[in-house]
Parts: C-alpha cells; sequence; structure tokens
C-alpha cells in the first residue's frame, strides 16, 4: 500500500525525476510513492482488502489530532548496493499521521482475517527513486553528485530538497500488487484519505 503526492505539481515534479533516471539509466519508471504498508498475500480477496482499508482509513481519520493534509518530509537521500529494491532512495520522515496510518491499516487488515505476512524489516519510510540492479555503486554516487549539480537535490535553511520541495502532501492511497518488478505492478485501488 503506498502513499503517492495528490498536489499535481509535486506528483509531476517527483515523477520527472523518477522518468529522468529511469530514461537516462534505462530503469523502470514508476509512480512516485511512499509504502506505507507491504507484505499481503496477493491471493486476498480485493473487496475484502478495500473493505478493511476504508475502515482503517475512518480509524486514521478519528484518532489523528492533525488536521489537514498528511505532508511527508526528506531528511537524506542514500543510495542502496547491489539491492534491486530501493536502488536510490529518499528517506522521508516519520511523523504521528503516517505512523497512525500504518498502524491503523495493519489492525484492520489482520481484524479482517487477511493474510498479511509479518514484516522483516523496521518500517523506514521512504520514496524511492531508481530500482535497478544493473547500476554499480560508483554510478549511484555519480547520479547524487549529479542531481545536486543540477539543482535537483540541495539543501536550504537545514532541510534536504528533491524538485524543489522539503517535504510533499500525501492524501490518496493505493492498493497495489507488487508482486514482480516495476513493470508488472499493478494499482489495484485508489483511495482518498480525505473527502474534502
Amino acid at each position: 500500500m503506498w502513499l503517492v503526492p495528490t498536489v499535481p505539481a509535486q506528483h509531476k515534479a517527483l515523477s520527472d525525476i523518477i522518468g529522468t533516471l529511469a530514461k537516462v539509466h534505462v530503469t523502470p519508471s514508476f509512480e512516485p510513492h511512499v509504502t506505507v504498508l507491504s507484505g499481503l498475500e496477493y491471493s486476498a480477496d480485493p473487496r475484502k482488502i478495500q473493505e478493511a482499508v476504508t475502515s482503517a482509513i475512518a480509524v486514521w481519520q478519528s484518532e489523528r489530532t492533525s488536521t489537514g493534509a498528511m505532508r511527508l518530509g526528506f531528511h537524506g537521500i542514500e543510495a542502496k548496493d547491489n539491492f534491486f529494491y530501493q536502488s536510490l532512495i529518499m528517506h522521508t520522515q516519520l511523523n504521528p499521521d503516517l505512523d497512525l496510518l500504518r498502524t491503523a491499516l495493519h489492525g484492520q487488515l489482520i481484524f479482517s482475517g487477511l493474510p498479511l505476512k509479518p514484516p522483516t524489516s523496521p518500517f523506514t519510510p521512504h520514496l524511492s527513486l531508481m530500482y535497478s540492479s544493473k547500476v554499480t555503486a560508483n554510478q549511484k554516487a555519480v547520479l547524487l553528485t549529479t542531481l545536486r549539480d543540477n539543482g535537483q537535490l540541495a539543501e536550504a535553511g537545514g532541510a534536504l530538497q528533491l524538485a524543489g520541495l522539503s517535504n510533499f502532501e500525501a492524501m490518496e492511497l493505493l492498493i497495489v500488487r507488487s508482486q514482480h518488478g516495476p513493470s508488472s505492478w499493478e494499482v489495484l485501488d485508489r483511495i482518498k484519505l480525505s473527502q474534502h
């Protein structure tokens, strides 16, 4: 389950960076997203998933203490070596809204009896910029330098910025079947976190 940027200009700015990296390095292109929860069995009934997610969002809306849109801020960038997924990632800050949403989703999926694998690592929210097992660690280091040199990655006032953004609004959740690589990912549903 992914959170995606909901402000069109923010979505486009992040999509453009991902698309450019994909084109230049012949890697898959994909929608900008932060994975909130994974591990749902692919055999799960999509209708049951949608019902559980809708219930989780209602719980999240009733329990959150903040108002307005959830904003995810950047706080670091990392190039991973020899790892297909998360090859080049922007870390996003944990915040109470994100943590509460993840907890509500997990709880409602389990309550609904849906098959959910236990997490294999701690939750590390991030926005992936590139997936590739073919791009070397040295090439990834050059990518980071290039992003900085062309102004797409910068630090301003102590905040890390990507495409001029230090954060983005994320008020839409995608239910995605991501069993294999990005070219076979399938969006099963898009659900707004707020009706406003």
